[in-house]
């Protein structure tokens, strides 16, 4: 500090910390920690003045580590050992590896490994959930702490009107662990390509547990009567629809008039979970569907709001929780339940599995997974038709 001549006191430039030759080393005052000089990006050298000895420092998953480089005279020295253990410790890692180029490459791999829609589903899905927090960043400046913050922030939020909050987080943690897999594994496909030096951060964020199955409750029939006789009138005929197809919920708010041929008792369904597909329909629900589509133009949809607005995502859950508080039905009630009770029902009916699944769009192994034990009643019942000789 200065003073001037009318006694204003000014700072001056301080003099520049310069490590990398001697005469500025010569410069530097004793002090606890070292002068550090950057290399590139996360990787430094450092020198202690008066113990005349140097250190490197590297940033790996959110945390420094070092070394000290007790061989190194000058700076030139520190530098070529500093970077000799870089290259030991990344094992070839690239510096400057972002989250963006771990996503391109792991679509690239599920590509060459598994086949063009299962490379645009995972590009998708990483896409819209994954970039949006972390574009541009570098996988190993990234903390257990960030991810594990990136994950919660998936989950829904508290729903006043949610009929059940149990089951609504049970879901919304397993749809979290999904995305959590798909970014786990473009960052393990990094590490396994050596491209980044540890894998530490991302391996310490476990999956939500216990979390990958729904409720098992199937509603008995008195049940889904009670809730369909307490539901209010614009909204009984979407609880018909879903008892009577087991679509789900999408499916039938989606549905419209151009969507129903009557002639063949079909539904065209657009999209349900990504997918579409064209299901057939059962005499009584040919019947509903022809009494909601009406005098309707062909872009109308099937069923609406009682201001004749169709039903929107959560439009849903305020009468359905009226409805079942009246009927005094249990919590383990939710409107997915519906379709648990009419799949659970057909099977019982002795309806083929594969055509089941294929109507009420999932999978064959997926009926048998869930809904087992109707299944294998179901066959007691045939083999106790079947006459024997004993």
């Amino acid at each position: 500090m200065t003073t001037t001549a009318n006694g204003t006191k000014v700072l001056r430039n301080p003099t520049p910390k310069n490590i990398t030759t001697a005469a500025g080393r010569k410069r530097l005052a004793p002090q606890p920690e070292p002068y550090w000089h950057k290399l590139q990006k996360g990787r430094y050298v450092g020198y202690r003045a008066g113990a005349d000895t140097w250190i490197a420092r590297m940033y790996v998953n959110g945390g420094n580590v070092f070394k000290a480089l007790d061989d190194a005279r000058d700076f030139d020295a520190a530098k070529d050992q500093a970077e000799a253990w870089f290259a030991e410790l990344t094992g070839g890692a690239e510096a400057h590896y972002t989250v963006d180029k771990a996503i391109d490459d792991y679509v690239e791999h599920r590509r060459i490994e598994r086949g063009e829609r299962s490379a645009h589903e995972a590009k998708l899905m990483l896409h819209k959930h994954v970039l949006p927090k972390f574009k541009g960043r570098e996988v190993s400046s990234i903390t257990t702490d960030e991810f594990k913050k990136w994950r919660g922030a998936l989950l829904p939020k508290p729903d006043a009107d949610e009929r059940d909050p149990e089951e609504a987080m049970r879901r919304g943690k397993d749809t979290a662990n999904k995305y959590w897999s798909y970014l786990r594994a473009a960052l393990a496909l990094a590490f396994q390509n050596r491209v980044v030096a540890s894998d530490e951060a991302w391996r310490r964020v476990k999956p939500y547990k216990d979390v990958d199955r729904a409720r098992d409750f199937y509603p008995t029939a008195e049940q889904v009567k009670a809730l369909l006789e307490h539901s209010e009138d614009a909204f009984r005929p979407l609880v018909r629809a879903a008892v009577l197809t087991g679509f789900r919920l999408q499916a039938l708010t989606e549905a419209r008039v151009a969507d129903f041929d009557p002639a063949d008792g079909t539904l065209n369904i657009r999209r349900d979970k990504k997918h579409a597909r064209i299901a057939t329909l059962s005499s009584a629900a040919v019947e509903l569907f022809k009494e909601h589509a009406k005098d309707k133009l062909p872009a109308a949809h099937l069923f609406v709001r009682s201001d004749g607005y169709p039903w929107g995502k959560s439009h849903q859950q305020r009468p359905f929780r009226d409805a079942c508080k009246k009927a005094k039905l249990p919590r383990e009630f939710i409107f997915y339940s519906l379709r648990h009770y009419m799949i659970s029902r057909a099977l019982l009916a002795g309806v083929n599995v594969h055509a089941l699944a294929k109507n009420v769009g999932t999978s064959p192994k997926m009926i048998e997974k869930s809904y087992a034990k109707f299944i294998r009643t179901d066959v007691r019942d045939m083999l106790d038709r079947v006459e024997v000789a004993a």
